[in-house]
């Protein structure tokens, strides 16, 4: 029987196995993944140096890009809030970020064959 597919947006994920960012969220989607009848698939922004696709754990991940690398840098800090109200390059770099993550929903859900609501 195939896995009902789930994408689960993210303003971060682990970037690395072991990574100290989100473990509980890494450990509860892997054990839906291995123990249940769904597959989540996680949508998170890209950082400088991570791959764009990958799988950790039996985890698909997928990061996409929303600036070069010199300014994707609002997620992964743990404090996006704070960084986009401080700075108008701040602000526009997070408009960037969701537009692209919208964009990349679209595009992820055809090739996964996720359903939208």
């Amino acid at each position: 029987m195939q896995k009902t597919k789930i994408l689960m947006l993210a303003q971060n994920f682990i970037r690395f196995k072991d990574d100290i960012m989100s473990p509980f969220l890494f450990n509860w989607v892997s054990e839906i993944n291995k123990n249940s009848d769904f597959e989540v698939i996680i949508l998170a922004p890209h950082e400088k140096g991570l791959k764009e696709y990958e799988v950790i754990g039996g985890v698909k991940i997928y990061r996409f890009r929303y600036a070069s690398d010199r300014y994707e840098r609002i997620a992964y800090k743990n404090n996006m809030h704070e960084l986009v109200i401080k700075s108008t390059l701040n602000k526009l770099i997070f408009l960037k970020l969701i537009r692209s993550f919208y964009k990349k929903i679209v595009e992820i859900a055809k090739k996964e064959k996720i359903g939208l609501i």
